[in-house]
């Protein structure tokens, strides 16, 4: 949660996620108002200040970063489930505008 609403519901409590297992854990992190006031901001959330939270505190040995309104093709989800992933390299998708 960057900047969250008062009073709560929290995200954590808001989402219906599964169980923790050897292949998927989660962590919300909360960033407080007092946080996001100190950042001199003019919007409620920042986005990019928030991904640059969450990717600081990864504990994965890889990180997907995307944007509110990305869709991930199925062979992208497929290929992400194969774990054939390589720590050496850099991957990155086209993108492709969907009007």
């Amino acid at each position: 949660d960057w900047n969250p609403p008062l009073p709560p519901p929290r995200l954590s409590s808001s989402l219906s996620l599964p169980a923790p297992s050897p292949s998927f854990s989660l962590r919300v992190l909360t960033v407080p108002p007092s946080v996001h006031a100190s950042a001199n901001a003019t919007v409620p959330f920042l986005e990019y200040h928030a991904k640059n939270v969450g990717i600081r505190r990864a504990r994965g040995l890889f990180t997907l970063v995307t944007n509110p309104d990305t869709l991930l093709s199925p062979s992208i989800i497929t290929f992400l489930a194969s774990r054939s992933l390589s720590p050496t390299r850099f991957y990155r998708a086209r993108r492709r505008e969907l009007l």
